[in-house]
């Protein structure tokens, strides 16, 4: 029996890597399973640049390399601003750049900003501040996100929330719908760039965010963009991170690939191999494989991505042995769902895709 609980765990993420529906561990995994479409714990630097700024064009290819050589540690959000000449990015979305340069008193470009951590421009980025900002910005926030991208139509929903107690309460979250690469056949403005990463298009809901407060309950998500046919959807990310509105202060974010269905910065317990979930992604019916070592009370319940628990059975006291119990899931719509296995007091948790 216990071989094939190995087998079909096998088979598991080799459904998981051909899907591309990968889950990505806090602080143990840098990126998804078999992909790189999702990549958590990231220092997230906000750039500001134009397309007829010299400076920007002899500065930003040198910050471009620092992040290309340091994926899993930090990552940008390019803010195409209104001077100090043309720049057709800016001219998609005026307004929400303009207030992030309010926001940061920009009064220059090129420029980077890191929340509190004050003004910096492209080219004083290092390699130890990359490693000391990552080692030194707090983790303190789990992402739960599921993306899908039908047609023109993005919708994200999930849910964000602290995993230790913080003092302040004006957290806001920020979801920034990013293109990555932009890439033109001749220079846009007067600088001779061609090439732009991490196009900022459309800050989600708007640039005011959402609220978080102290994140010590999760805050549900659900939002849609209509995504213009100008966009290279193949493209597009999202780039989520955590920002106290009035000190400024920013903690370590995501970067999630459009369409990579599920992204979680929360460790699941399918690393340990007494207990297996399968199939997933599963239309009418899932089975769970598990192992007691010792007599247990077993409890089964399946949450949504807002936390709220729409499958309970309670199994009463189970003797030491091997399981299988089937999950019956034709009811529940189409999304994503934690299933949790409770032996005693111990809790494994599973990522449950329904199509």
């Amino acid at each position: 029996m216990y071989s094939d609980m190995l087998k079909k765990f096998t088979s598991f993420f080799i459904c998981l890597f051909l899907l591309a529906t990968a889950a990505v561990f806090n602080q143990s995994t840098a990126t998804a399973q078999g992909t790189d479409s999702v990549i958590t714990n990231l220092v997230v630097f906000e750039h500001f640049t134009n397309a007829s700024c010299g400076p920007c064009a002899s500065q930003n290819p040198m910050f471009t390399s620092l992040l290309n050589n340091n994926p899993y540690k930090a990552t940008s959000i390019k803010y195409h601003v209104s001077w100090p000449g043309f720049d057709p990015m800016y001219n998609v979305n005026t307004t929400e750049p303009t207030a992030r340069v309010g926001y940061y008193g920009v009064q220059g470009v090129p420029a980077v900003r890191l929340g509190s951590f004050g003004n910096m421009s492209p080219i004083s980025v290092t390699q130890n501040q990359v490693n000391q900002y990552h080692n030194s910005l707090v983790d303190a926030w789990n992402y739960n996100f599921q993306t899908t991208l039908d047609g023109d139509q993005l919708q994200i929903v999930g849910q964000v929330a602290a995993n230790r107690t913080l003092s302040l309460t004006d957290h806001i979250l920020h979801i920034v719908l990013v293109e990555d690469q932009v890439r033109y056949a001749s220079p846009p403005g007067s600088n001779g760039e061609k090439d732009f990463e991490s196009v900022m298009r459309k800050m989600i809901p708007n640039v005011q965010g959402t609220a978080l407060g102290l994140g010590d309950t999760p805050t549900p998500l659900n939002y849609s963009y209509t995504v213009p046919a100008t966009f290279n959807k193949d493209s597009l990310y999202i780039i989520v991170f955590v920002q106290a509105n009035a000190t400024k202060i920013i903690y370590k974010g995501a970067k999630i690939k459009v369409g990579a269905a599920i992204a979680s910065s929360v460790a699941e317990l399918s690393k340990q191999p007494a207990s297996v979930l399968y199939p997933n992604p599963a239309v009418d019916a899932a089975f769970i494989d598990y192992e007691l070592t010792n007599a247990a009370e077993v409890t089964l319940q399946i949450k949504n991505v807002l936390g709220q628990t729409v499958l309970k059975e309670t199994k009463g006291k189970q003797a030491a042995g091997t399981y299988q119990e089937t999950l019956d899931i034709s009811a529940l719509n189409s999304g994503l769902y934690l299933v949790e296995l409770q032996m005693n007091n111990q809790i494994q948790t599973h990522r449950l895709v329904k199509p």
